[in-house]
């Protein structure tokens, strides 16, 4: 296997880990939150049977993530050749910023083959929808919050007034708030963001070049 093809499998590998960690910190949790919103919309559900489903939803993610950074660290053990390389070699590949920080990190020489071309730009799309999900993530539970609460503070169909659905807006965007940041410090661990970050750090990131600051 020439250089070219052996960079070439090493983004490859990544792409493949980048998008597995992704799946397990973010569809747990999504899956069996999205069946809290449905039950939430049941006139006969109460407050506390949603509470036990986000419950539900934060144990089982918390148990994903878990998971998959001890298959990483089975992994990292179980390869000899260099130390951590899955959790940190193979990450940093997958969250690198520009090609050549790929290219180098692969050890893809010469500006690239095709196979190493097209490798990364399947990585690219990967880590660019992955990216874009995480980024955008924080307005959608804002969203769900307000929905909620507006939901909420209208069910009553004998009483309602603009000061119950605020309130009920407020307290339940302070609350889903509160779990997304749980949530995100959780996924942060399983995703391997490189040099210690977070997701909030990935987020602030983005919007800082968006803005130019």
């Amino acid at each position: 296997m020439d250089n070219f093809s052996a960079g070439s499998h090493i983004i490859t590998t990544a792409t493949v880990f980048g998008a597995s960690a992704l799946a397990f910190s973010i569809m747990p949790f999504g899956i069996i939150a999205l069946r809290g919103i449905m039950k939430s919309k049941d006139n006969t559900s109460s407050g506390f049977s949603i509470l036990g489903i986000i419950l539900t939803a934060f144990l089982v993610h918390t148990l994903f993530c878990l998971m998959y950074m001890g298959i990483i660290k089975i992994l990292d053990i179980t390869y000899l050749e260099e130390a951590n390389y899955f959790s940190n070699k193979i990450f940093r590949i997958f969250w690198a910023s520009s090609k050549n920080e790929v290219f180098n990190l692969a050890g893809v020489g010469g500006g690239g083959t095709i196979d190493a071309l097209g490798a990364y730009a399947t990585l690219k799309l990967v880590q660019s929808v992955g990216k874009m999900i995480l980024i955008n993530i924080p307005f959608l539970v804002v969203i769900l919050g307000a929905s909620y609460g507006v939901y909420q503070g209208t069910k009553d169909t004998y009483k309602r007034d603009y000061l119950s659905v605020i309130s009920f807006s407020a307290i339940s965007i302070i609350c889903v708030c509160i779990m997304y940041v749980a949530w995100a410090y959780i996924a942060s661990e399983a995703l391997f963001l490189p040099d210690g970050k977070n997701m909030f750090d990935m987020i602030s990131e983005f919007w800082q070049k968006q803005l130019n600051v």
